[in-house]
């Protein structure tokens, strides 16, 4: 009798492995192929930074869905929309080796800039909630913004929980 309640746990397990967890990512529209291209970089410099990588992955889907073209209306390059008086103070306060000139074009120093970022805002900040609102809120995070930046935190920890 207890192999019967064994096949059925292992098939149920099975079931929802491979078509309802599945599911729950594939056919998420806003998850882009290409961020699978990222996600090795991302871990990468989550580790170089103590930041948790799934808030990396998510900021980067936030922010660019995954295209290292993407460009801000308000000077943000790059998978993790970056203006380069944040990549300046990234440099100045915890990392000189982050690239000022390639950070723009170049994934990998995008990735390690705004980790970095991240970072930094979270050692200011105190907390990671915080620090992502100060993310989103630029390098002065000016108080005006407060609600822009709430909605940010929610849409990162939305993405957080399927990372």
């Amino acid at each position: 009798m207890g192999w019967i309640v064994g096949l059925i746990v292992a098939l149920v397990l099975f079931l929802f492995d491979r078509f309802v967890k599945k599911e729950l990512v594939v056919n998420n529209e806003n998850i882009p192929d290409d961020l699978v291209e990222w996600v090795p970089i991302a871990q990468k410099y989550a580790r170089q930074y103590d930041v948790p990588s799934d808030i990396v992955k998510a900021v980067i889907m936030v922010e660019s869905a995954g295209d290292q073209y993407a460009r801000g209306s308000a000077g943000e390059w790059g998978l993790m929309q970056l203006k380069p008086i944040a990549v300046r103070d990234v440099r100045e306060n915890l990392d000189e080796t982050v690239d000022i000139d390639n950070y723009q074009t170049d994934p990998d120093e995008n990735i390690k800039a705004g980790t970095a970022f991240l970072a930094l805002q979270k050692k200011r900040a105190g907390s990671w909630d915080e620090g992502i609102k100060a993310y989103n809120q630029g390098f002065q995070g000016k108080d005006i913004f407060i609600n822009r930046a709430s909605t940010y935190l929610k849409k990162v920890n939305e993405f957080r929980g399927i990372f």
